[in-house]
């Protein structure tokens, strides 16, 4: 009977730790595919005139002297990006 009982016991307490591990594991995968997909919903390549706000498709189309960003801020280059996640 106390062999029953410890088996119980292992099980009631491994399903306790097993489970919600589990279910915080696919939670996990599902934010971040919800991230990677807008990631990759995003322009690579459009610029968009900071005066005007025309889109541009690629760096063949600004005219010379325009001032330009990146469509996405996710193409942006920052410091942390570049430097701080090369360590």
């Amino acid at each position: 009977m106390k062999t029953i009982s410890y088996i119980a016991l292992c099980f009631a307490l491994s399903s306790t730790i097993v489970l919600p591990s589990y279910a915080q594991t696919k939670a996990d995968e599902e934010a971040i595919r919800a991230v990677a997909d807008n990631i990759l919903a995003q322009p690579v390549t459009q610029f968009v005139g900071v005066d005007d706000g025309t889109v541009y498709h690629s760096t063949v189309e600004i005219p010379k002297g325009k001032d330009v960003r990146f469509k996405s801020p996710l193409t942006e280059w920052h410091y942390s990006n570049g430097v701080l996640d090369m360590v």
